[in-house]
Formats: structure tokens, sequence, C-alpha cells
């Protein structure tokens, strides 16, 4: 079984790390150390990543699972609910007061990407 994890570095960038977990019995095999990241071993896929990482001698700000979001993730995605909750919050204060087109023109307003985060 092969997982994805991804690496952020300090630097920002951000790297996938392939690990999968070794169940065979060769002599080569320790039954506590079963998941491999770039040839080095560790108890969990997080262990062997930090181990890989480690002899790779790259500064690490962030280790994620499949499926987890980076912090500039999820503070792209909290600007965009923010936004989002700001733009109803607006078109609920103005409501009485604007007409159906002017309405209209608030609900084709796009929200802008976070400029912290290229999409």
């Amino acid at each position: 079984m092969a997982e994805t994890w991804r690496v952020v570095l300090a630097s920002g960038e951000v790297r996938e790390v392939l690990v999968h977990r070794d169940d065979s019995d060769s002599r080569y095999s320790d039954s506590r150390y079963r998941w491999c990241a770039g040839g080095l071993r560790g108890r969990t896929p997080r262990s062997a990543i930090v181990s890989s990482l480690a002899l790779a001698d790259v500064d690490v700000a962030e280790i994620l699972a499949p499926g987890e979001l980076t912090r500039a993730e999820l503070r792209a995605q909290a600007w965009c609910e923010g936004a989002e909750a700001m733009r109803e919050a607006l078109r609920a204060a103005l409501w009485q007061s604007l007409s159906a087109e002017q309405i209209d023109a608030l609900r084709a307003l796009p929200v802008p990407p976070c400029p912290e985060v290229s999409r």
C-alpha cells in the first residue's frame, strides 16, 4: 500500500513523498519498522518521512498526510469563506434599499483569490 504525503519546506516549496508499507518477510524487514520513504524506514509513515528528510538535510515546515491541507491552503480557504460571509452580510444589510438589478450585480461578484496563495 502506497500513499503520497506532502512536505512543505521552509522556503514554501511543496514536495510529494511516496510512502509505502513493507509487509515482506525478507531478512532486511523489521516488523517494527514497516513504513518506507526515500529508502528509509520508520514505525509510522510520518517517522519514515522524518528520517528521509533528516538525511536529505532540508528545512521542513510541515509534513502532511494524504488529504491534509497546508497552512497556506487553510488560510486561503478561511479568507475565501470570510469574504463570502462578508458579501452575504452586506447583501442582507442592503437588501431593502437595492433594486433587483443591483442585487443581481452583487450576486455576480467574484470572490478574489487570497493574495498569499497562487491558484
